[in-house]
């Protein structure tokens, strides 16, 4: 072919491979962007929720026939204890929030790593 460039033995890149590959390229870019958009919205929405629900850890003290809950956590270089209760819904609740709170503490992980790539991906393209 006349419009042609060899690249590799039988491979011919043409001008029409080219504009294919560009078109590719440019797809591939949009569906990353919108794909860290999506992250970036979904990692606000986390901390949003990360806000409102309790952290640390439950524990329990038995005084006489009594057990008494505490909720502890940190506030800087201090730890904080505050009474729950005894026994009840609440501190059922406080427990199903502070493990929701670890699954999203995870999440949030998984979601920085992705976001760390798609940086890294932006990079090369750039480069490119």
């Amino acid at each position: 072919m006349i419009c042609g460039v060899y690249i590799l033995p039988n491979i011919m890149l043409t001008l029409e491979n080219v504009l294919c590959i560009i078109t590719c390229m440019n797809t591939l870019n949009d569906i990353i962007k919108q794909y860290k958009v999506q992250l970036l919205e979904t990692k606000k929405k986390y901390y949003e929720q990360l806000k409102v629900l309790p952290k640390g850890t439950l524990s329990v003290k038995k005084m006489g026939s009594g057990e008494y809950w505490y909720l502890k956590y940190r506030e800087g270089k201090r730890i904080v204890t505050k009474y729950i209760g005894k026994l009840s819904e609440k501190v059922v609740e406080i427990e199903k929030q502070i493990a929701l709170r670890k699954t999203l503490e995870i999440m949030l992980k998984e979601l920085e790593a992705e976001l760390a790539l798609i940086r890294k991906i932006e990079t090369i393209a750039q480069g490119a």
